[in-house]
């Protein structure tokens, strides 16, 4: 939970369906650190990690600026 800033909110698609950002939901609204934290605790406490399998890969914008994301 550290790892999120003051002023984040995190949008869920209404449906796997859902491409367009302006369909998508705020669940959990603003952030705030005991909610967020109990929500996502929850969600690891009722269902079972399956795999963990991820990848770095560098990502290069358009600017030729350069990221890197598990994916």
């Amino acid at each position: 939970m550290t790892i999120l800033h003051p002023d984040m909110v995190w949008p869920f698609p209404r449906t796997p369906q859902s491409h367009d950002p302006m369909d998508w939901v705020m669940v959990l609204g603003r952030y705030d650190r005991e909610r967020w934290k109990k929500g996502w605790q929850e969600l690891f406490d009722t269902r079972k990690l399956i795999h963990n399998r991820r990848e770095i890969k560098k990502l290069r914008s358009q600017n030729n600026e350069m990221a890197h994301s598990p994916l």
